[in-house]
């Protein structure tokens, strides 16, 4: 039993499970906020204009039962398609807000290594001894970047690349195979 809890600490402490747990949260904050955006300010701006309120808006498919004494005796059923289509709306406003959340942040990021890679270069131009050792901090940071970020780095890859021969066909496998295997015969 201790060991089954021992490895639930490991796994709850990744750092995997911790991002996705705060992405959940702010994710739900996130929904209650478009969800008022959309109930608060968007709707009642449409029902305005069309003079209609949306959410409202149903269809109904069979109708309520009243006895003789004015009560309910089966309720009515309806297809609140209004409902749905706020719904529609919603999912439209967070997917269109995450998105350009994103883009900012990739945006941003982006000019940040951008920024960073010019800096490193201008750097191992004007200071190249500072580059000399592999195991020297400036050239540790650039080779880092030079991996991650390839392609800020397309002359220095496209210089290093060594020209790989062409794959042999099936048929030059065999035909090699072949030749081995009488060689070893003889």
């Amino acid at each position: 039993m201790r060991k089954f809890f021992k490895e639930f600490g490991k796994f709850i402490s990744k750092g995997n499970i911790i991002d996705l747990a705060i992405g959940i949260i702010i994710g739900t904050a996130f929904q209650a906020i478009v969800k008022s955006l959309v109930n608060d300010v968007i709707m009642p701006v449409i029902g305005v204009i069309a003079n209609f309120n949306l959410q409202d808006a149903t269809i109904i498919l069979v109708p309520e039962v009243i006895d003789g004494a004015g009560v309910v005796t089966r309720a009515a059923v309806l297809l609140r398609y209004g409902a749905f289509i706020q719904s529609i709306l919603d999912f439209l406003i967070i997917g269109f807000t995450l998105f350009v959340t994103i883009r900012i942040v990739t945006g941003a990021k982006e000019r940040f290594v951008k920024g960073q890679v010019k800096q490193l270069k201008r750097l191992k131009k004007k200071h190249p001894e500072m580059f000399e050792k592999e195991d020297s901090l400036g050239n540790l940071h650039y080779n880092e970047l030079k991996e991650k970020y390839p392609e800020y780095f397309a002359e220095e890859v496209a210089k290093e690349t060594v020209p790989v021969a062409p794959k042999p066909t099936t048929e030059e496998l065999l035909t090699e195979i072949v030749a081995i295997l009488k060689e070893k015969k003889n």
